[in-house]
C-alpha cells in the first residue's frame, strides 16, 4: 500500500476563505493555475460544505477548476454532503465533470459531522448516515457503469434510470474520508477502517497528526491481512496545514488563529497539534513526517488569513525542499 507506491502531492484549496474574505476567487482559482505550473503538485482538492461552514459550493468550483487546469487530479477532501445530494443528478453531475477534466476526477466522501444544520432542513437521522453513504455511493457506481438502472433501496428508489453521460474513467475513484475522533472506542475505529476497506478505493483521513495517522494506518493493514484484502492500489492519503514565515512565533499564532476563525467550533490545544509553522525547511520536514508515517498522498493547505506571501513561499522554497526529501528517502542505498 505504502512501500514502492509513487508519492503525490495535492495543493488543498481553502473555498471557504473566499467567504471569510481570506482570498478572492480569482486568487483561488490562480493558485490552482499556479501550483500546476509549478510541477511540484499532482492533484488540487476542495472542501465541502452547503450550510454548517459555507463556501464556494463544492460541484460548480470544480467545473471552474477543470477549465483553468490540464494536468494535475481534481477531488474533494471530503465531500462531506454526499448523502445530502440525490444520487442520480450527483452521478450525472460528476460524469461530466470527468468529461470536462478529460479523465481527472477524484472523489472523497464520508458521512458529514458537526452539528444537524446540514442534515435539519433535509430531515434526516444522524443514525441514517453510514447506511444512506452506503447505499448513496452504490446507487453512484451503477449510474455510473451501467443503463436502466433500477432501485428498490431503503432511501433511494427509481426504475429504468440511464444517467449520461458516463464518465472518461471506467471506474472513478471513490474514497472514504472517515476520521474517529480521538479516544474513540477500538470497536468504533476498525468499524470505520472497515468501511473504507470495503467500500472504497482508498482511505483519505483529514485532520491526523503524523502519529496517529501512523497508528490508524497500522491497524487498517492489520485489518486488511486478517480477511486478505489486497491492498495492491488502494489509496492512502492525509492532509497537512502548513503557514511560513521567517518568523516561528508568528507564524504559529497566524496558523492558529486561521484554524479558529475557518473552523469556529474548534475547541482546545489538540486542534493545534497538527500545524506545521515556521521557515521553509522546518515546514518541508513537519510536511515528510507524514510521508514518514507511511502516507503517499499528501495534501497541503496553506492555514493564513492571506495567501500573499505564502504560495510563493510554498511553491518557490518548501516544496523544492519537499521533494528532494522524498527523493533522498526512496534512493537505493549503496
Amino acid at each position: 500500500m505504502t512501500s514502492g507506491a509513487p508519492t503525490r502531492f495535492n495543493l488543498s484549496l481553502p473555498n471557504r476563505g473566499v467567504l471569510l474574505g481570506f482570498l478572492t476567487a480569482d486568487e483561488l482559482l490562480d493558485a490552482a493555475a499556479r501550483a500546476e505550473a509549478s510541477g511540484h503538485f499532482d492533484g488540487v482538492a476542495i472542501g465541502d460544505n452547503l450550510l454548517e461552514k459555507p463556501r464556494l459550493e463544492a460541484i460548480a468550483l470544480l467545473g471552474a477548476l477543470t477549465a483553468r487546469t490540464r494536468r494535475v487530479r481534481l477531488h474533494v477532501g471530503c465531500l462531506s454532503t454526499f448523502i445530502l445530494r440525490d444520487p442520480i443528478l450527483f452521478a450525472i453531475q460528476w460524469a461530466s465533470l470527468d468529461v470536462l477534466s478529460g479523465g481527472r476526477m477524484e472523489l472523497s466522501v464520508c458521512i458529514g459531522g458537526g452539528d444537524d444544520r446540514e442534515m435539519r432542513p433535509y430531515r434526516l437521522e444522524r443514525r441514517e448516515r453510514v447506511p444512506r453513504l452506503l447505499e448513496t455511493l452504490a446507487v453512484v457506481r451503477r449510474l455510473w457503469a451501467e443503463d436502466h438502472v433500477t432501485v428498490a433501496g431503503r432511501f433511494h428508489r427509481f426504475e429504468d434510470v440511464t444517467a449520461r453521460p458516463k464518465p472518461v474513467q471506467k471506474r472513478p475513484p471513490v474514497y472514504l474520508a472517515s476520521a474517529p475522533d480521538r479516544g474513540a472506542p477500538p470497536e468504533l475505529v476498525d468499524r470505520m477502517l472497515r468501511r473504507a476497506l470495503d467500500h472504497g478505493d482508498g482511505w483519505h483521513p483529514t485532520g491526523l497528526t503524523p502519529a496517529r495517522f501512523a497508528a490508524l494506518r497500522g491497524r487498517l493493514e492489520a485489518l486488511a491481512g486478517e480477511t486478505g484484502r489486497d491492498l495492491a492500489g488502494f489509496s492512502v492519503g492525509c492532509g497537512s496545514l502548513v503557514n511560513i514565515q521567517p518568523d516561528a512565533a508568528r507564524a504559529r499564532a497566524d496558523a492558529e488563529e486561521y484554524v479558529r476563525r475557518y473552523w469556529p467550533d474548534t475547541h482546545g490545544p489538540e486542534s493545534f497539534e497538527r500545524l506545521i509553522s515556521g521557515p521553509p525547511r522546518a515546514v518541508a520536514e513537519g510536511i515528510l513526517r507524514y510521508w514518514d508515517a507511511g502516507c503517499r498522498n499528501i495534501s497541503v493547505r496553506i492555514g493564513a488569513l492571506t495567501y500573499e506571501g505564502q504560495l510563493p513561499r510554498l511553491l518557490e522554497e518548501v516544496m523544492p525542499l519537499v521533494r528532494e526529501g522524498v527523493a533522498a528517502r526512496v534512493e537505493p542505498r549503496p
